[in-house]
């Protein structure tokens, strides 16, 4: 019984995981690679064309960046737009609002902004955006056993 999610033989290469006697059951991530940032799309706004564009170069810098994935980083750009919204509208109006006749209530932007942010985090695990997620795609910061400990023994 499987208890983990199959991982991509590229990304186990990334990680150092890779072992080509256990690749029996690992999947492939099956579509090419991009080679340059695609234009982002035309109704996106200068915030969003910013976020693309950031997005897509960190994902190219690494060689994860695919066709497929695109629509993916689209909606995490829109995702972080109405999160943007949100807010300006919670810094407006604050956090509770008030009826005509004098009634409280909650600002229904709080709750929008949550699941922005849960929409947000879900897609930034999967391409590595957090912390955590990146960690398991590469170690930049763990120094090699064999190589040079410190920096005066790189330069």
């Amino acid at each position: 019984m499987r208890t983990t999610k199959s991982v991509p033989i590229q990304i186990k290469k990334l990680r150092g995981t890779y072992r080509n006697d256990r690749d029996g059951r690992s999947i492939s991530l099956i579509m090419p690679t991009l080679d340059r940032i695609p234009p982002s799309p035309t109704e996106f706004t200068q915030d969003q064309i910013e976020l693309w564009n950031t997005i897509c170069q960190t994902l190219l810098s690494i060689g994860l960046l695919q066709e497929i994935g695109l629509i993916q980083i689209m909606v995490y750009c829109d995702q972080w737009e109405i999160y943007k919204e949100c807010r300006y509208h919670i810094e407006k109006n604050g956090t509770m609002l008030t009826t005509g006749d004098g009634r409280t209530y909650k600002n229904p932007s709080l709750g929008i902004m949550k699941r922005m942010a849960q929409n947000m985090i879900k897609i930034a695990d999967q391409f590595g955006f957090s912390p955590l997620s990146r960690s398991k795609l590469m170690d930049f910061n763990k120094p090699s056993r064999k190589g040079p400990e410190t920096t005066k023994q790189v330069l």
